[in-house]
């Protein structure tokens, strides 16, 4: 349920969203899914902040 809201808040306000789900990705032992929902809502928006936020996210299960 989680990537889906952070899929709808993320159309609106990704900023919000990105710094909520920045612990809840490092602390995953297994994908959340979350980069990938945020990120793709929005890069539609403000492509440049999201390739930084998407960035800035370590090496991990999410980057596979």
């Amino acid at each position: 349920m989680r990537p889906r809201v952070a899929s709808a808040i993320a159309e609106g306000e990704p900023a919000v969203v990105a710094a909520w789900a920045v612990p809840q990705i490092l602390a995953a032992s297994r994908p959340t899914g979350l980069p990938r929902r945020i990120g793709t809502r929005w890069v539609k928006h403000d492509p440049e902040a999201a390739m930084a936020w998407l960035a800035s996210l370590p090496a991990g299960p999410e980057s596979r």
